[in-house]
């Protein structure tokens, strides 16, 4: 099983291709060139699979990654035999994620991830991204064949937890497919696409074993329950988001009761959604890359296609927090979750 995971997700693709507004001319209209530019390129994609070689703490992986719009992703871990293991996969409104062998984790019912506007989610990534990061354009270099564009990201508030990158984006679609990257806690990343496949008539999704069934069940299908009900299943407080700004706000969300130890809730706007799962006296898992938090608590992070996934254990109680907002807006909540 994979032990660490970092794929930089679609909400980067924007933030890599775009284009610092320059003091001349009409930056607004440099700005909107770039978005519908973004938004054009990834619109080109039928289907999408690539081949990752990532590089952390001198531990090399090989990954598996598969899209397929509006909302189809896979992340399988490839070993040194080629077996492959999957680890997480989003297919019909479903995700599925399989950590090791006593814990794999199904939620039905995703339905925001799949009718969410793709112009839009471009949009709110791009300026979010030019509110809080500097890019300038590097030499461009052929990656496993395909031309991809340099772009240098450097981040203007301390608390971020990326602070540098250097990314190589595929001219035609914006997808990065190389990239080193240095975070808050000083840890540093490598990944390298090894092949990347994108619109080829052999493309095939990969299919969740039958064996790898789920030992932990949601379906957000069904009614909800009051907080309070859910709280007592869980049998503690349920901490929760706050997420009040911008296009990120989420002011509706539903609770779920599980077994005992176990709740859920599900927090939603037109656009974005969060998945909160929250279960008792569960260890904190080595799926992901390790990250310290803002407000100095131990996390997991695991990024994907879409998706943001964040893993903490506070008061006993271990969080999982999915999202296709942004990344560093997800890990800002989770830092005020845990203070």
């Amino acid at each position: 099983m994979v032990t660490r995971f970092q794929f930089i997700l679609m909400s980067l693709f924007s933030l890599a291709a775009a284009l610092p507004a320059s003091a001349d001319g009409d930056g607004d209209g440099i700005h909107r060139f770039w978005i519908e530019k973004t938004f054009q390129n990834q619109s080109k994609i039928k289907h999408y699979q690539a081949a990752v070689e990532q590089r952390f703490n001198q531990q090399v992986e090989q990954l598996e990654v598969y899209f397929r719009p509006p909302a189809e992703v896979a992340v399988l871990n490839r070993a040194a035999d080629g077996a492959t293991q999957p680890l997480l996969m989003l297919q019909q409104q479903t995700l599925r994620l399989a950590t090791d062998a006593n814990y794999r984790l199904a939620i039905a019912g995703l339905d925001g991830l799949t009718q969410r506007d793709h112009l839009q989610a471009v949009e709110d990534q791009y300026w979010f991204n030019q509110q809080h990061f500097e890019r300038t354009f590097t030499p461009s270099e052929k990656v496993a064949g395909r031309i991809a564009v340099g772009v240098e990201l450097q981040a203007q508030d301390s608390d971020l937890a990326l602070q540098h990158a250097a990314l190589f984006v595929d001219y035609h679609y914006s997808l990065p497919v190389k990239g080193q990257f240095r975070y808050r806690d000083g840890s540093e990343l490598a990944l390298a696409n090894r092949y990347t496949r994108v619109n080829q008539p052999e493309f095939e999704f990969p299919v969740w074993p039958e064996a790898l069934s789920a030992s932990r069940q949601w379906d957000f299908r069904l009614p909800g329950v009051t907080q309070s009900q859910a709280e007592s299943r869980l049998g503690s407080p349920l901490r929760q988001p706050a997420l009040t700004d911008g296009p990120w706000q989420m002011p509706a969300g539903r609770y779920f009761a599980g077994p005992a130890g176990q709740a859920a809730a599900y927090f939603y706007n037109d656009q974005y959604s969060l998945a909160l799962i929250a279960e008792r006296a569960l260890p904190l898992s080595s799926v992901g890359r390790p990250l310290t938090l803002s407000s100095g608590v131990k996390a997991q992070l695991l990024q994907a296609p879409l998706l943001t996934l964040v893993e903490f254990v506070q008061d006993g109680v271990n969080y999982r927090l999915l999202s296709d907002i942004h990344p560093e807006v997800l890990l800002a909540a989770a830092g005020k979750m845990t203070q």
